[in-house]
């Protein structure tokens, strides 16, 4: 897919690609064919700006890859949002082989993150979703903007302490 529905300060997407567009599972499924195949390729990373955003697509596009037996010879990472993280979104991406899931994680500071991310997604909501996917056997790993705009000592301190959450909380 290209295009993002959210409209986080910071991203150019929403700049280029004024709406979501997905091409069709068997597009989809046809190219990573294609790299197994002949390419041999073992592990892909999958660039979509939210790859999870529609967990009922999700779900159409791993019964497919099951379908063909995929997730048995390629590996996957994905980008995701912590808001829209759930056990049974983390069943999807382990059905089809998922074994890195990246976020935006930004801040670790509410009021920056709030700033950052529209009010969206809070520091709760992204250590819950760090929690759910380590619990899945996900390895996670995330971006952070450190010195954002209006940002002060105080608030980047809480964005180290929440490095050190992730850290603990099995995080990459």
């Amino acid at each position: 897919s290209r295009g993002c529905p959210y409209k986080c300060i910071f991203c150019s997407t929403t700049q280029l690609w004024n709406k979501v567009r997905y091409f069709s599972i068997g597009r989809i499924i046809q190219e990573i064919e294609n790299l197994v195949f002949n390419y041999k390729v073992g592990h892909i990373q999958i660039f979509d700006d939210l790859f999870t955003i529609n967990k009922n697509r999700l779900q159409q596009f791993a019964e497919e890859f099951r379908g063909r037996s995929l997730h048995k010879r390629v590996k996957l990472t994905c980008q995701a949002r912590a808001n829209l993280v759930d056990d049974e979104l983390c069943l999807i991406l382990k059905s089809i082989n998922v074994k890195i899931v990246g976020f935006g994680f930004e801040s670790g500071n509410e009021r920056v993150l709030k700033f950052l991310k529209c009010g969206l997604v809070t520091v709760e909501q992204n250590k819950r979703a760090i929690q759910i996917c380590v619990k899945h056997g996900l390895k996670v790993v995330g971006s952070l903007i450190f010195g954002a705009p209006t940002e002060t000592l105080e608030e980047m301190k809480e964005t180290i302490e929440f490095i050190d959450f992730t850290k603990k909380a099995g995080a990459d």
